[in-house]
């Protein structure tokens, strides 16, 4: 099997999974999730008080949200905050409403990912275990199960050197700052803020991009998706491959990069290079590549995989396979 055939199983199916997972997102629909919140409220009311019912309301919904699963940690703090209050103006429910809208909509999507990620990672390591057994014919095949994807979403991610959760928190917040401002421009020009214009829907729709959309493809090889779910998905592929190739025993692999019009020069100055397992190191010399040369933080890295080799003993078998 070629490097070209061999990385190509990965990226098909991968692929494939997140085109679906793409038109999930979709489905979902945040663009309406928060109107449906602006028209909860009257701009000419933001500054007043909730009513003591209201705040009630609040105190419940808040609480619902976290038995529901939204427990990240920066979220338990603001809502703990929230209800130990008794006096809350309707601008601060606006807010809190709208990054709920948003916090749940990215949970659902860190669940959905997890999913997906695991049907991903259990497809690689299947193809790099049985590629590294032919050339070892040892190690006991175990894919990564859900604990492992458990403990893999958990990590931090090397390309963005955070962990999944926290950077959907992150786009959370920035998002529900985002459409507050915008909210709070258009009340100060004294205009009219509608939730469904055609301005706010292509900020939704850049939304979505930021989590999963599809590289443009060349006439050689297209890269596929990018995007902070792309970039947890090739993290964890990286992971099961290298787990696949210590289960199999192999000493020594191959860095294979997928050659394009958007490869990074640092996976290029990779591509072919031979490494000890030993010295493997995520985002370094094991995909995704997240550093370059000098130390600099790459801002996506490009699809790339690794392949096991074999050592001395079993190079002449491997040619003869290759032939």
């Amino acid at each position: 099997m070629t490097d070209q055939t061999y990385s190509k199983q990965f990226w098909r199916f991968a692929d494939a999974q997140e085109d679906s997972l793409m038109r999930y997102i979709e489905s979902l629909d945040i663009a309406d999730r928060t109107a449906q919140v602006f028209y909860r409220f009257r701009p000419d009311e933001l500054d007043e008080l909730m009513t003591p019912t209201a705040v009630s309301r609040l105190h419940r919904e808040t609480e619902s949200w976290i038995q529901n699963g939204l427990d990240e940690r920066s979220w338990r703090l603001l809502v703990r905050d929230i209800q130990n209050r008794r006096q809350i103006r309707n601008r601060e429910a606006l807010a809190i409403w709208l990054l709920a809208a948003f916090s749940v909509y990215y949970q659902d999507i860190y669940l959905r990912t997890g999913q997906m990620i695991e049907g991903i990672a259990e497809n690689t390591y299947r193809i790099a275990f049985e590629d590294a057994h032919a050339i070892t014919g040892t190690g006991r095949c175990v894919p990564p199960g859900q604990k492992n994807i458990n403990e893999w979403m958990k990590d931090v991610t090397p390309s963005f050197g955070r962990t999944f959760i926290n950077m959907l928190w992150i786009e959370a917040l920035y998002n529900r700052d985002t459409l507050l401002a915008r909210y709070q421009t258009a009340g100060e020009n004294g205009a009219h803020f509608d939730p469904d214009s055609l301005e706010n829907q292509r900020k939704f729709k850049n939304i979505e991009k930021r989590l999963l959309a599809r590289s443009k493809p060349t006439s050689s090889e297209p890269q596929g998706h990018h995007g902070i779910i792309d970039k947890q998905m090739t993290s964890i592929t990286g992971r099961s491959v290298m787990k696949a190739m210590k289960d199999a025993k192999i000493s020594r692999y191959r860095f294979i990069a997928v050659i394009d019009s958007v490869t990074t020069d640092a996976c290029r100055a990779l591509n072919g290079q031979i490494f000890s397992i030993t010295e493997a190191k995520f985002g370094v010399n094991v995909p995704p590549i997240s550093i370059d040369g000098s130390g600099n933080q790459i801002p996506h890295p490009c699809r790339s995989i690794i392949r096991a080799i074999p050592d001395a003993a079993f190079r002449k078998d491997a040619e003869t396979r290759e032939t």
